[in-house]
């Protein structure tokens, strides 16, 4: 197999296009802590979070894939369904965080130190301390990048301006 060289501006650009290695890696900062005023980052570069993200396996894909498929419309589900696949698609995405670096505990400044799950992924109890919206943004990220749902063009040049590679 012939290696392929590229940058990373083309690597974001193919994102979703293209299978990806489950043994990679890449840095990635949640778009909630990104949001501009007047031109300004709200929250300074310097204190952004960031998390260190293994693409999906062929597994934890498929299953995903079912999860999404077998539930279709959840909008109309009731409680219970809902926060039971959520449960379901946050454990998926909790395996593939493989590290970190400025996730703080604000009531103290301290980092929370990245410890590891022995199958893999950042420890329950340090994921449960992640804020939902989080959560949900880094799900919807996975969910573009492993082409489980139609990433258009603009959105991949987004990512690319963003740093994704």
């Amino acid at each position: 197999m012939a290696e392929v060289r590229m940058d990373a501006e083309i690597r974001a650009r193919m994102m979703s296009l293209m299978p990806c290695s489950s043994t990679g890696t890449y840095e990635w900062v949640p778009e909630v802590f990104q949001e501009k005023v007047d031109g300004e980052y709200v929250i300074p570069k310097d204190k952004w979070p960031t998390l260190i993200l293994r693409p999906l396996t062929t597994k934890e894909h498929a299953q995903l894939r079912r999860t999404l498929l077998s539930n279709g419309k959840i909008g109309s589900a009731e409680g219970a369904k809902i926060a039971a696949i959520s449960d379901q698609m946050y454990e998926v995405v909790r395996k593939i965080v493989t590290g970190w670096r400025g996730i703080v505990d604000l009531s103290t400044g301290n980092e929370y130190t990245y410890e590891e799950e022995q199958e893999g992924g950042v420890k329950k109890d340090k994921w449960e301390m992640i804020p939902d919206p989080v959560k949900a943004e880094l799900f919807s990220h996975v969910c573009r990048v492993s082409g489980l749902v139609k990433a258009e063009g603009a959105d991949r040049l987004a990512e690319v301006r963003r740093g994704l590679g």
